[in-house]
């Protein structure tokens, strides 16, 4: 049960258990879910070790398990994988090193992912289970139930939508806002979409598979190729003053981090990869403990109901006293985002507290708002 409180108030809220709270007021929202890549087919595989004893790892065997453990941990997924493949003795190795153990466990979907995008052999085991072992977006610091593959970095629907960094670009795209030729591109990551349709911010539908870079990356090879920030600006102006259409000098803009297209939602250049490099990733709390973040139906009402009347009240003003993350006040694009934040069930419960879409909808005063639900 919950701590009770002191004021009546709360008393609804108090009566109830966890359980029913998130049963009653949380939800997991589809158009979220299904707005990024989406593993429906993976098949985590077994742990099955068969014992022989004349099996053997080689010289590898003379090691204590702690060293092996760091080799490991600098190696990527596949590496892994084709060690394990080696002998019964590799297998029960790999089998017994918790990283690897964990992420099949409980983010095998997001695996398949990273190899289905040819990204699996990108990132170390050790910087995939730092992101799966953290539960915080790396912008914002909320709770973020996705990963972006690129850089294997966890993030929330929002800051998907708005930070530069999460974007994915073209070799065209590359070339034209930090000076990047093919051969430069060669040093870092690449991305191979899956066709699909995706909608983080809005929709868009990829038929083919093209070859995507993440801005981040491309914008750090773009400092060290020109020596530095402000070398790179420099070019990216001269691209600007005419070697660019008038429909890239926006977007080259925005994904430069111009000063001018900082701070509103108007200038936000079209994402035409949204969701493209980026699924769903649990978070791992204590041994089997996980998190995939639970979204309040309360703010999912505050919104719909402030998009009717226009009409804030007293508790909503106070939710939203402070300007957000992007120096935002705009009560519509803040109810908004509130509606399309993740949280851990431990932060929803107090996040309940003072929220008043929640508290009506635990009093009975929102009928049918339940039957909207739509879980996955």
């Amino acid at each position: 049960m919950i701590a009770k409180a002191s004021t009546d108030e709360d008393m609804d809220i108090d009566s109830c258990t966890t359980e029913v709270l998130i049963e009653r007021v949380g939800w997991r929202p589809r158009f979220i879910a299904n707005s990024m890549i989406t593993i429906r087919d993976a098949v985590e595989p077994a742990f099955v070790v068969r014992v022989v004893e004349s099996s053997s790892s080689g010289l590898l065997d003379n090691l204590p398990a702690e060293i092996l453990h760091m080799v490991f941990n600098l190696l990527d997924l596949r590496s892994l994988s084709g060690f394990a493949r080696v002998s019964y003795g590799g297998r029960a190795t790999i089998a017994s090193f918790p990283p690897y153990r964990d992420l099949i466990k409980h983010a095998y979907p997001a695996l398949v992912a990273l190899g289905r995008t040819g990204l699996v052999t990108s990132h170390s085991i050790a910087s995939l289970y730092h992101a799966m072992r953290s539960e915080k977006c790396v912008a914002c610091q909320e709770f973020g139930p996705f990963l972006f593959l690129p850089t294997s970095e966890r993030c929330c629907y929002v800051c998907l939508h708005r930070i530069r960094s999460f974007r994915l670009i073209t070799a065209a795209m590359c070339r034209k806002c930090f000076g990047l030729t093919a051969k430069d591109l060669c040093q870092i990551p690449s991305l191979r979409s899956i066709p699909g349709t995706y909608s983080v911010g809005h929709t868009t539908t990829q038929k083919r598979r093209i070859k995507l870079f993440s801005l981040k990356h491309a914008e750090t090879l773009g400092i060290a190729k020109y020596g530095s920030a402000e070398a790179l600006r420099a070019f990216t102006i001269t691209q600007s003053l005419g070697k660019l259409t008038n429909l890239d000098v926006h977007e080259v803009a925005w994904l430069t981090g111009d000063p001018a297209t900082i701070g509103s939602d108007a200038n936000i250049g079209t994402d035409r990869f949204c969701g493209m490099g980026s699924t769903i990733f649990p978070a791992l709390k204590g041994d089997n403990l996980t998190e995939r973040g639970i979204w309040c139906l309360g703010c999912y009402i505050n919104f719909l109901n402030f998009s009717k009347s226009n009409i804030l009240d007293s508790e909503t003003k106070s939710l939203l006293s402070r300007p957000d993350l992007f120096g935002r006040t705009d009560p519509y694009f803040r109810l908004r985002d509130l509606e399309h934040q993740a949280r851990s069930e431990a932060d929803l419960i107090n996040h309940f507290r003072v929220c008043k879409g929640a508290k009506n909808l635990l009093r009975g005063l929102e009928p049918g708002a339940e039957a909207s639900k739509n879980w996955i």
